[in-house]
């Protein structure tokens, strides 16, 4: 059995009701009710996902962490052919120490910024020193601070790559020195 519930209606909505002795509120009120109800309901209730589907969807997303990967990596290699000896022990302390992503991701500040503070100069100064690094994409790069992103890709494995990609580039140059 259902349950009663009051609701308010205000005067001039009532007046109007009492002229229009045809409505049935209750029926009204119900379906409206149901309507709303229907609105909320979340949809994805009963979706069925295939296996085939999400084997693609997984491959799918294995390449492109991958790309994000070799990305990372390629653009730590045009990097670390320009950057200074305490940049590159820097990043090498930085990956030895950090092997997580997180801890390569700074507060909302822009650690672009930061550098600029630090170090004097402009952003226009930064993107000369490292022109190539704005070619091939890298948004954002703090070498001090510990920040690197690009505007395509996933962020946390174009990060595992130039960890990656400035390890080997010191491994082979170390013992040239």
């Amino acid at each position: 059995m259902g349950r009663t519930v009051s609701i308010w209606i205000p005067d001039d909505l009532e007046a109007d009701l009492k002229e229009q002795s045809r409505i049935n509120v209750s029926a009204i009120c119900q379906e409206a009710l149901r309507r709303e109800l229907a609105r909320l309901r979340p949809l994805g209730e009963g979706v069925e996902i295939p296996e085939e589907v999400v084997a693609r969807l997984r491959q799918e997303n294995d390449e492109y962490e991958r790309a994000s990967r070799e990305k990372g990596f390629k653009a730590a290699i045009v990097w670390a052919k320009q950057a200074r000896l305490t940049e590159l022990k820097y990043w090498l302390d930085l990956g030895a120490n950090a092997k997580t992503m997180p801890s390569l991701v700074k507060s909302v500040r822009d650690p672009l910024y930061e550098w600029i503070d630090q170090f004097g100069g402009s952003e226009e100064d930064l993107l000369q020193r490292y022109p190539a690094l704005q070619d091939i994409g890298v948004v954002m790069f703090e070498p001090e601070v510990g920040e690197v992103c690009t505007a395509e890709g996933d962020p946390d494995a174009f990060k595992q790559g130039w960890l990656e990609g400035v390890e080997a580039f010191w491994n082979r140059v170390k013992e040239m020195l």
